[in-house]
C-alpha cells in the first residue's frame, strides 16, 4: 500500500489475523491496542511534519489567526471506540477548524447554507 511518499510492505503480515485469533480475547486486546497506538504515533508524526507553521503573525489584535506553531502543537492521536482498536489522528478541538480548511479548502457560505 502506498500513501503519498510513504510505502508500507504488508507481504510478511499474511496470516497475522489467524495467529492473533488463537489468543484469548483479553490477550488480543493487550497485544493489539499498543501496536495500533504505535502505528498511530508514526502517522501523527507524519501529520506534524507536513503541517504548515505560520510565520507572519500580526501583533496588536489585528488578526484572529492562530499564533505561529499552535496548529502543529495541537496534533494528537487518541484511542477511540469501545475497545480502543480505533485511533484518531488530527487536531484538537481548538484548532480542528483550521485543519479542516487546510485539508478540504474553505468556501464562502451566505444565507446559512452552501449553494452549488
Amino acid at each position: 500500500m502506498a500513501y503519498g511518499e510513504i510505502t508500507i510492505d504488508t507481504s510478511e503480515l499474511e496470516g497475522m489475523a489467524e495467529l492473533l485469533a488463537r489468543f484469548p480475547a483479553d490477550v488480543q486486546q493487550k497485544l493489539l491496542k499498543p501496536a495500533l497506538g504505535a502505528g498511530a504515533a508514526v502517522f501523527m508524526l507524519g501529520v506534524m511534519a507536513n503541517t504548515p507553521v505560520r510565520t507572519d503573525f500580526a501583533e496588536g489584535g489585528a488578526s484572529n489567526a492562530l499564533p505561529p506553531g499552535e496548529l502543529k502543537a495541537d496534533i494528537r492521536a487518541v484511542a477511540g471506540g469501545r475497545n480502543g482498536r480505533c485511533w484518531l489522528v488530527g487536531a484538537g478541538p481548538a484548532t480542528a477548524y483550521v485543519m479542516r480548511w487546510l485539508e478540504r479548502g474553505h468556501q464562502l457560505v451566505k444565507g446559512g447554507q452552501l449553494k452549488d
